[in-house]
């Protein structure tokens, strides 16, 4: 039976027959499509580590690892399928400081269980989720400077709906990501998001942070420049 090759082991991890971003992948080049793959294999492998703690200080020491790592990956001594795959990068140079920031991003969930207003949510946004389309849009070959800062915000963009989508999820893992000033703000307590309460103010709450998303593609979307549309 044939080894299973990094690449291999992160489509395994992160684009499997059907799933989304098996299909966004299928009419790339190969370099390419391996390349992102092995990207989204990586966050899957640190929203593990965050999904799995039960006690901080040994996802800690796993994250720590993952930082290690991902500076031998840029030294081509990677030992993980997903570093090794990730080595192979097309833009690898500029790429480590991005990477161990996404890093820093999950390991502040460790920390940080709430956020105070949007301000602090959108920076939380900008390093777990903008990094990594930052990545993304150089290994797709774009280097004009307003579509990569459209990345950014498309990043910022899909963590927001991703919190919106998974707020009981994130409850039942004790997590809450809506800031405590739209809580303030609608009358919706900590305990009315840990509870699973369908009241009036829970559902203002809720379509608030979607009309913001909203707002947020547009903008992003008229920022964009003609080239980046094609």
């Amino acid at each position: 039976m044939q080894a299973m090759t990094p690449n291999d082991y992160c489509r395994q991890k992160a684009a499997p027959p059907g799933s989304g971003l098996y299909y966004s992948t299928l009419y790339l080049d190969a370099t390419r499509a391996d390349a992102l793959v092995a990207l989204y294999a990586l966050r899957a492998e640190l929203d593990e580590v965050l999904s799995g703690a039960v006690d901080i200080e040994p996802a800690r020491a796993k994250l720590a690892w993952w930082r290690v790592e991902i500076g031998e990956c840029f030294q081509q001594r990677a030992s993980h399928p997903v570093t090794q795959a990730l080595a192979k990068l097309p833009s690898l140079a500029a790429d480590e400081a991005r990477l161990l920031e996404l890093v820093a991003g999950v390991e502040a969930d460790l920390y940080q269980g709430r956020y105070a207003d949007y301000a602090a949510l959108e920076h939380y946004c900008r390093h777990v989720s903008s990094t990594l389309h930052e990545v993304a849009s150089g290994i797709l070959g774009e280097r004009n400077e307003a579509t990569v800062a459209f990345a950014r915000d498309i990043g910022v963009v899909w963590q927001l709906g991703e919190i919106v989508r998974n707020v009981g999820r994130d409850a039942r893992m004790g997590r809450l990501y809506l800031p405590n000033a739209e809580l303030q703000q609608f009358n919706v307590s900590e305990a009315d998001i840990f509870d699973g309460r369908h009241n009036d103010n829970v559902k203002a709450l809720l379509a608030f942070p979607r009309q913001r998303i909203r707002a947020l593609r547009g903008q992003a979307l008229a920022r964009l420049a003609p080239t980046g549309r094609m």
